[in-house]
């Protein structure tokens, strides 16, 4: 009976270390980056999606979201040489950024981008232009009428496409005719192969967004919003197509609408 005893206390003992190992592993941890700031300067974290929330280790460090943009953070230091401490960021697609942070005043780290494009500050885009421009463009009247998709109440309309130098600017606009908020996720525009009857592989090249007029993340029940979506101007090559995608999050009601190069070069000019 003993022995019977003793072999049962094994056992059990055995389960619990090997449930330990298993919760043990159950989790990733996510390393934080380096990242160093000074008094004199900024540096610009560009993210692909709207920050949802910010947290500082320490009121050493100052953050802003850059005026007009829900996803660039504007992060310079205090006072000089502080103790070393950390940042969090989290992003309306609920990814998680995160920070170890000392001070240089002679940091390199100026732009970081996280959208996956090139950082630069290039002359060909000026962001104050662009933010006059896609104002304008919110208040023009529509001048294409029949690219469009809807899915469980939600519509998604493509009412303009217009042209000023070496940029875009598409105006969508999303309707919600339930009483059930939409909250989206993610509002993709990117070229890909034309669809075949055959399934094949198909390669997506994302198109990056310079800048969105109105960076709504919800849309109320029986609510709608127009925004504008400013990128770099494209063609579209032979047996390919451009699509907008917009994600419902936690959902189903994912819509997407194609455009066509003959719609992208009748583009218009903005007045």
């Amino acid at each position: 009976m003993k022995k019977f005893i003793v072999i049962v206390l094994v056992m059990l003992s055995a389960l619990t270390i090997q449930a330990q190992d298993s919760a043990a592993s159950d989790y990733v941890q996510i390393s934080p980056e380096p990242l160093t700031i000074a008094v004199g300067k900024t540096t610009n974290l560009i993210y692909p999606f709207a920050i949802k929330s910010v947290d500082r280790g320490s009121r050493d460090i100052l953050v802003q979201k850059a005026k007009g943009l829900e996803n660039i953070l504007q992060v310079k230091a205090g006072r000089e040489c502080f103790e070393a401490t950390n940042l969090t960021v989290i992003t309306t697609d609920g990814k998680l950024y995160s920070y170890n942070v000392g001070y240089n005043e002679a940091t390199n780290q100026l732009n970081l981008d996280y959208t996956g494009g090139r950082v630069s500050a290039t002359e060909e885009y000026n962001e104050a232009l662009s933010k006059e421009l896609s104002a304008t463009v919110a208040s023009l009247e529509r001048n294409i009428y029949r690219i469009k998709d809807n899915k469980g109440g939600i519509k998604l309309f493509v009412e303009g496409l217009y042209v000023h130098g070496n940029l875009f600017f598409f105006k969508v606009r999303i309707k919600n005719k339930t009483n059930i908020n939409y909250d989206i996720s993610q509002l993709r525009l990117f070229i890909r192969d034309q669809k075949k009857a055959k399934r094949t592989a198909s390669q997506e090249n994302e198109i990056k967004q310079l800048y969105i007029h109105n960076p709504v993340t919800m849309i109320k029940g029986l609510e709608e919003q127009t925004i504008v979506i400013t990128v770099p101007k494209f063609t579209i090559p032979d047996k390919k197509e451009m699509i907008l995608q917009l994600m419902e999050k936690n959902g189903g009601r994912h819509l997407e609408v194609t455009v066509k190069n003959k719609t992208i070069v009748k583009s218009t000019s903005i007045p």
